[in-house]
């Protein structure tokens, strides 16, 4: 028998269209954030294409950091940033893609592996993976929406006290976007 890991169902890729496509429609017209500001990053979006497109290799980021930065402040505030514990990952996996600084300190180390390990387990913490994913796909294709409290905690000594830190990771699935591989199943 395999592990959870070799069974797990679904190819999850990074895409920044969502979050460019949300910018497009509520804030790059409205005239309350700056023209300037928009028609800049408007801009910069038009030189960047293979940003709407999904990113199988990260890689293609470290030419639009700065672009990337401007991104990312709509969902984690500049004010917020030195203090807070916040990142984008690749859905599903908490591979980083663009973390605050306070988090790399506390939770990366330098390769961007985390540092910490989940509480409840390897096994569990991927078998919450599927969950989310699955409930995903019922609210998105199928209109059946529940929520679903599986807590990601992870626990990571502290650099300055040595103590064991618990923190839970909230995944917040707003700019994820769910695809089918196929014809999507009937269900009864």
């Amino acid at each position: 028998m395999g592990t959870v890991l070799e069974k797990y169902p679904f190819h999850c890729v990074f895409s920044l269209r969502p979050l460019i496509e949300f910018w497009r429609r509520n804030v790059a017209g409205n005239i309350e954030y700056g023209s300037y500001f928009a028609e800049g990053l408007e801009a910069k979006l038009q030189r960047a294409p293979e940003l709407l497109e999904p990113i199988e290799d990260l890689a293609v980021l470290d030419q639009h950091q700065d672009l990337l930065k401007s991104l990312m402040s709509l969902v984690f505030p500049p004010a917020f940033w030195q203090t807070d514990l916040v990142g984008a990952f690749v859905p599903f996996n908490l591979r980083p893609v663009y973390t605050s600084p306070s988090f790399k300190r506390l939770l990366l180390n330098t390769d961007g592996s985390f540092k910490s390990k989940p509480v409840m387990g390897e096994e569990a913490y991927l078998m919450g993976r599927i969950l989310r994913a699955y409930f995903l796909i019922l609210d998105k294709f199928y209109g059946i929406h529940r929520d679903i409290d599986y807590p990601i905690i992870q626990v990571v000594s502290d650099p300055d006290t040595g103590l064991d830190r618990y923190l839970r990771i909230k995944p917040n699935m707003r700019f994820i976007e769910v695809h089918p591989r196929g014809k999507l199943k009937e269900l009864t």
